[in-house]
């Protein structure tokens, strides 16, 4: 009786709040996925320590209508779970990479040094155009008079 008398008492505020209920389990995928995965994250330990995982895991996933987590929304970075100290830290193992990348380029490339009216050949599409070098504007940044076009520009050479 008491069971009964419950049920209808929610079932009346749910009407008062404008809230359907579906006496059919199935039709409400989301809502049985979630009462499934909450279930799951419940198992071990604790009520303290089950509610605390379960919540940190959900705030960490991605939700398929927005692409991230709502943490990420919430606070506007990713938070960082037990799995991310398993990773080697991404911008150390990129900086790795390239200084590999540079050790290796640096052993078959020699270094070049230009001066102001020293004659040039500049790289065109489709010939090289003979020119002279009129102002140094950084390590490999020159300007250039050429020749066939009579005008100045700024070109790498290199």
């Amino acid at each position: 009786m008491l069971q009964h008398l419950q049920a209808v008492n929610l079932f009346s505020s749910q009407d008062m709040l404008g809230l359907r209920h579906t006496m059919h389990p199935p039709s409400n995928r989301l809502a049985e996925r979630a009462v499934q995965t909450f279930k799951a994250g419940m198992k071990e330990g604790s009520l303290e320590t089950k509610l605390s995982r379960f919540l940190f895991n959900y705030r960490l996933t991605s939700v398929s209508s927005t692409g991230v987590s709502p943490a990420e929304l919430m606070f506007g970075r990713k938070l960082r779970s037990p799995l991310d100290c398993l990773q080697p830290h991404l911008q150390t193992k990129a900086d790795t990479c390239r200084d590999t990348q540079t050790r290796g380029h640096d052993v078959h490339v020699k270094l070049r040094e230009f001066s102001v009216s020293n004659l040039v050949y500049s790289k065109n599409y489709v010939m090289a155009i003979p020119g002279k070098i009129t102002e140094r504007f950084g390590s490999v940044i020159y300007g250039l008079l050429l020749r066939t076009a009579r005008e100045f520009g700024n070109m790498q050479i290199s």
